[in-house]
């Protein structure tokens, strides 16, 4: 088990709606801070996350997804092994996050431990802006990745550090 950071990374296109909701969370966060051992990153598309776990103890994911049934907003916490056995059926990418993890294996980059938190979007057309019940579930993300590593503290904008982004 590696000793290196732990990273949050949004994945997300901002101009598909709710696609948007990795990359809002990841700003939201960014502008109240993060725990001083964090890394954050944003990525358009799931295959760009082997790059950005690189080195990383621990990676939270935060992805939309479209499950069935529907419930738009909802919030699922995925870890490794369960990515193919809990409904996620498309990811909202053409290379998907399931299959982000798989090349990852393959290839032995994939983080010591790999969280998803995936959000049931509710529109993916294209346009800007997340859905109502899409945007309510941002503070409950930022909660559930603090709890990751056992903090239940209030997050701190003197803190942030940002991994540079593939670009």
């Amino acid at each position: 088990m590696t000793s290196g950071p732990t990273i949050l990374i949004g994945i997300g296109n901002e101009f598909r709606q709710d696609d948007g909701v990795g990359p809002a969370v990841i700003r939201s966060i960014r502008e109240c801070g993060v725990p001083r051992d964090w890394l954050t990153a944003i990525v358009a598309e799931p295959v760009d996350l082997i790059e950005a776990w690189q080195g990383a103890a621990l990676a939270i994911i935060v992805d939309a997804a479209v499950y069935e049934p529907l419930s738009p907003g909802a919030v699922h916490r995925l870890v490794l092994d369960q990515l193919a056995h809990r409904g996620l059926t498309n990811s909202t990418h053409g290379f998907g996050l399931l299959a982000a993890v798989r090349l990852s294996k393959m290839l032995a980059q994939t983080p010591d431990r790999l969280v998803a938190l995936t959000v049931e979007a509710e529109r993916l057309d294209f346009g800007r802006g997340l859905s109502p019940k899409v945007a309510a579930a941002i503070p409950v993300i930022q909660r559930m990745a603090l709890s990751e590593l056992g903090g239940t503290g209030t997050l701190d904008p003197s803190t942030a550090r940002q991994r540079e982004e593939p670009g």
